[in-house]
C-alpha cells in the first residue's frame, strides 16, 4: 500500500487525538504492578492479573485501574474511551494533566489524584461513595452530561462549571466538592451559577446559605430551598446568619466549611449517622445552661474539634467529666479541680497544672469562687469507654459521662448492651444543678426511683458517683446514648412514697417504696445511701434496723406494725415544711401516719400532705415514724365475749349479750363506708361483699365499745 499525502495527514491528526497510536484497535487493559508507570507496556495486562499484554494506553481503551498507577505524562481518552479505577486502585498524576473528550467516561471507586482535569463534550464522570478525586491545580467542566459525585472531589486550585456557551454543566449528587474558588455558570449541587459559592467551601446534596435567617427550619436558608432530612448530607457555607439548632434534627453526613459556625442551643439535639467533618478553622459549639444541655450525637465517624460551654455556678460543688480527648485541666484555670481517691474514701489533691489531661469517663470535683463560662474544646468522644472501680474502702467511685450529649443510665437495664456494669449498685449519685443543695439519685428499673430531680438521662460533662461491690470495670458504648431525652423532675411509682422537707433555702428528699424482689437488708438493686449535701441543707433520710441512713428505701412487704424512721437535721434553727407525695395513690389500702415525737403530733397523710415544724442542730433528729396503721383514736378492744370477723365476704359478729347495736366500718383513711342496726346475738350477719382490703369495724351498744381489724379479699 503506497500512502499518499492524505492519508499521511489524517495520521498525524489520529496520533494527535490520542485515537491512533500503533494502528491497533481498542482494547481492555487492566493495571499490574505496583506503582506502575502509565506509558510503559509492563504495566498493563489484557486480563486481570494476567501476564505483560506489551501495549501501553490509547484514547479509546478500557482502562481498569486495580493496582497503583502512576502518570507520567499528560493523557487524554475520547471516543468510547472510558476508565475504571476500582476501589483498591489509585491513579496518581500530580503533575499531569486528564482530559476527557467525545463520549469517555470514567468510574472512580478508590482514589484518583492529578494536577489538572479537563471534561468536556459529551463526556462523563461518577464518583463512587468509597471514590476520591483530587485535583492540585484546576479543574474544568464543559460536558453536557451531569459530574455525578457520591465520594469525594477536592479542588486546590479553581473549579470551573460550565464556562462554555454551548451549555450547562452540573455536579450533582450525594458526595461533596469542595474547591479553594468555584467559578462558571454551571450548578454544583442546586447551587446556581456556581459561582457564588464561597471560596474554600464544602458542598454537598443539601447547602446552608443562610440568607434570611439563622432559622435551620426556614426553606429559604438552604440552597434549591430544599430543608435537610434525616437521609440528607449537609454542608455549611459561609454566609451572613450563622445556623442555629432549637429543637431536634437528623442527618446522615455534616460538613462544616472553612470559617463556618454552626450552634446548637440548650436542649436540643443534632443526630448524625454517617461522617461528621468540622474543619479546623471551623466552629461546631453546644450551648449549655446549669441545668439544660445541647446534644451532639453521632453514631457514625468524624473528624474536627467541637466546643463545647460548660456553665459554673458560683460558691458551688459540681461533678463534671470531659466530653472530648483532648481537653486539659486549663479549662478550669483559677478555679479548683480535683478528683475522689477510693482507696482512701475522700478526696484527692487539687490539680495546680492547667497541662493535665481530663481523661474520659473520669469524674472530677469543681469548685469555683465565683460564675464563670467555660470551654471544652478538641475532638468529640464517640468510641467505646471504660473506667475501672476499685472497693479498697468504702466502694466510692466518681465516674463521668464521655459525650457530648446525653447517655441513659436506665439502658443498662433494658438495653445491657449499652453498659456493662456488673461491679457497681445500680444507684447513682451527682450534685443537683436546680440547686436543692442536696445530691440527685437515680436508681433504674421497671419501676425506678429518684430524688432531688435525679434522672436516668446523665447530662453531658456530668460527672456521678458509684458504689462498687467489686474490684472492676464499667463500659459503656454508643448504644447508652441518650436518643430521645425526656426530663422530669418527679419519677414516683403508685408503690412509692416521696418526702420532701424544705427550708433555710434549700431542700432535700427522700423515698419509701416496696418491691417483692427486695429484703429489709440493704439491696444493691433497689436501694441508695443517703449523701449528705452542703452544710446549709436540711438533710432528710429514713433509717435501717443497723442505723444505716438511706436516700431510697425499699423494702419486699408491708403490715400494719411496720414503722420506718425517719430523720433530719439541719445546721441552723429554721421551721421547716415537709410534704409527703404519693399518699393518694399508694397502691396499699393502709393508713398512713406521720409521728413527730418531737411534739407528739399525729399527722394523716392520706388526708393532710403537709406538716410545718421548727428544727434546729440541737433537736433530735430521729423525730419522726412512719406508720401504716391508725396510730390514735379508735384502737382495737375486742372483749373475749365479742368476736368479729369477716366469712364468705361478710362481716359475722357472734355475741352472748343480745342488745342492740350499732355497726359501723371505716376505711384505713378514717372515711366512714357503712352504718347499720341490728340485735346484737350469736350470728349477726352484716352483708359487705365486692369490698377488698383492711377495715376497722366498730359494734357500739348502749354500754360499751368494740373494734377490730379486718381484711377482706
Amino acid at each position: 500500500m503506497i500512502l499518499t499525502s492524505k492519508h499521511i495527514l489524517l495520521l498525524l491528526q489520529l496520533i494527535c487525538l490520542g485515537l491512533f497510536v500503533t494502528g491497533r484497535e481498542s482494547a481492555k487493559l487492566y493495571s499490574i504492578g505496583n506503582n506502575s508507570a502509565w506509558n510503559q507496556s509492563s504495566s498493563w495486562s489484557l486480563t486481570e492479573n494476567g501476564p505483560v499484554s506489551g501495549l501501553v494506553p490509547q484514547a479509546n481503551d478500557s482502562i481498569i485501574i486495580g493496582t497503583s498507577v502512576v502518570l507520567n505524562n499528560d493523557f487524554t481518552i475520547s471516543g468510547s474511551g472510558n476508565v475504571l479505577v476500582k476501589s483498591a486502585g489509585l491513579l496518581r498524576g500530580n503533575a499531569f494533566r486528564f482530559t476527557f473528550a467525545g463520549s469517555s467516561s470514567m468510574q472512580c471507586q478508590g482514589e484518583v489524584q492529578l494536577y489538572d482535569l479537563i471534561v468536556g463534550d459529551n463526556s462523563s464522570i461518577s464518583i463512587a461513595s468509597t471514590g476520591k478525586v483530587s485535583v492540585v491545580h484546576s479543574m474544568l467542566i464543559n460536558s453536557q452530561l451531569p459530574i455525578l459525585v457520591a465520594g469525594k472531589l477536592s479542588v486546590a486550585g479553581e473549579l470551573n462549571c460550565g464556562s462554555s456557551s454551548t451549555g450547562e454543566a452540573e455536579i450533582t449528587g450525594t458526595g461533596t466538592v469542595s474547591s479553594q474558588v468555584f467559578g462558571g455558570s454551571g450548578e454544583i449541587m442546586s447551587t446556581s451559577p456556581c459561582s457564588l459559592i464561597p471560596a474554600g467551601s464544602i458542598v454537598s446534596e443539601i447547602n446552608w446559605i443562610g440568607n434570611v435567617s439563622s432559622d435551620w427550619n426556614d426553606p429559604l436558608n438552604w440552597a434549591g430551598n430544599v430543608i435537610p432530612s434525616s437521609q440528607s448530607n449537609i454542608a455549611i457555607q459561609n454566609s451572613i446568619n450563622t445556623p442555629v439548632i432549637s429543637g431536634s434534627f437528623f442527618c446522615h453526613n455534616l460538613f462544616l466549611s472553612p470559617g463556618t459556625k454552626l450552634v446548637i442551643l440548650p436542649s436540643s439535639s443534632l443526630h448524625i449517622d454517617g461522617e461528621l467533618f468540622i474543619d479546623p478553622s471551623a466552629e461546631l459549639l453546644l450551648k449549655n445552661t446549669l441545668v439544660e444541655h445541647a446534644s451532639l450525637i453521632n453514631y457514625g465517624f468524624g473528624s474536627g474539634k467541637v466546643k463545647s460551654e460548660f456553665q459554673v455556678a458560683g460558691n458551688t460543688s459540681v461533678f463534671v467529666a470531659t466530653p472530648v480527648a483532648d481537653a486539659l485541666s486549663g479549662v478550669f484555670v483559677n478555679m479548683y479541680l480535683r478528683g475522689f481517691d477510693e482507696a482512701n474514701s475522700g478526696w484527692g489533691s487539687y490539680i495546680v497544672p492547667t497541662d493535665v489531661q481530663l481523661t474520659p469517663m473520669q469524674g472530677y470535683e469543681l469548685f469555683s469562687p465565683y460564675s464563670a463560662t467555660r470551654y471544652f474544646e478538641g475532638t468529640p468522644n464517640f468510641g467505646n469507654y471504660s473506667q475501672v472501680v476499685s472497693s479498697t474502702n468504702e466502694g466510692w467511685n466518681l465516674i463521668g459521662n464521655p459525650y457530648p450529649c446525653y447517655i441513659d443510665w436506665q439502658s443498662g437495664t433494658r438495653n445491657p448492651e449499652g453498659w456493662q456494669r456488673g461491679s457497681v449498685a445500680a444507684a447513682i449519685y451527682y450534685t443537683d444543678a436546680s440547686g436543692s443543695g442536696n445530691y440527685s439519685v437515680y436508681i433504674p428499673g421497671s419501676d425506678d426511683a429518684s430524688i432531688n430531680r435525679g434522672s436516668r438521662f446523665i447530662p453531658p460533662m456530668q460527672g456521678f458517683f458509684v458504689k462498687a461491690k467489686q474490684a472492676g470495670a464499667i463500659l459503656v458504648n454508643k448504644q447508652a446514648i441518650a436518643s430521645e431525652v425526656t426530663l422530669s423532675d418527679f419519677i414516683l411509682h403508685n408503690t412509692a412514697l416521696k418526702f420532701k422537707v424544705e427550708g433555710n433555702s434549700y431542700s432535700d428528699e427522700t423515698v419509701v417504696r416496696f418491691n417483692t424482689s427486695s429484703t429489709f437488708a440493704f439491696d444493691d438493686d433497689f436501694d441508695a445511701y443517703k449523701m449528705n449535701g452542703i452544710e446549709d441543707a436540711p438533710s432528710l433520710y429514713t433509717s435501717m434496723e443497723d442505723g444505716t441512713h438511706m436516700a431510697i428505701n425499699t423494702m419486699p412487704s408491708l403490715s400494719s406494725n411496720l414503722q420506718i424512721p425517719i430523720g433530719i437535721t439541719s445546721n441552723s434553727e429554721k421551721e421547716f415544711k415537709m410534704t409527703v407525695s404519693g399518699s393518694s395513690n399508694f397502691e396499699f389500702r393502709y393508713p398512713l401516719t406521720l409521728e413527730d415525737k418531737a411534739t407528739n403530733t399525729f399527722i394523716d397523710l392520706r388526708s393532710d400532705s403537709s406538716y410545718v415544724f421548727s428544727h434546729s442542730p440541737l433537736s433530735d433528729p430521729n423525730r419522726f415514724i412512719l406508720h401504716f396503721d391508725v396510730v390514735s383514736g379508735t384502737n382495737e378492744n375486742v372483749t373475749s365475749q365479742t368476736e368479729i370477723v369477716m366469712v364468705d365476704g361478710n362481716i359475722k359478729i357472734s355475741g352472748q349479750e343480745n342488745r342492740k347495736c350499732t355497726v359501723e366500718v371505716f376505711g384505713m383513711d378514717g372515711k366512714q363506708l357503712l352504718r347499720t342496726s341490728g340485735s346484737l346475738s350469736p350470728n349477726m350477719v352484716v352483708p359487705f361483699r365486692n369490698n377488698h382490703g383492711i377495715y376497722l369495724v366498730k359494734v357500739t351498744t348502749n354500754t360499751t365499745s368494740y373494734a377490730r381489724k379486718l381484711y377482706a379479699e
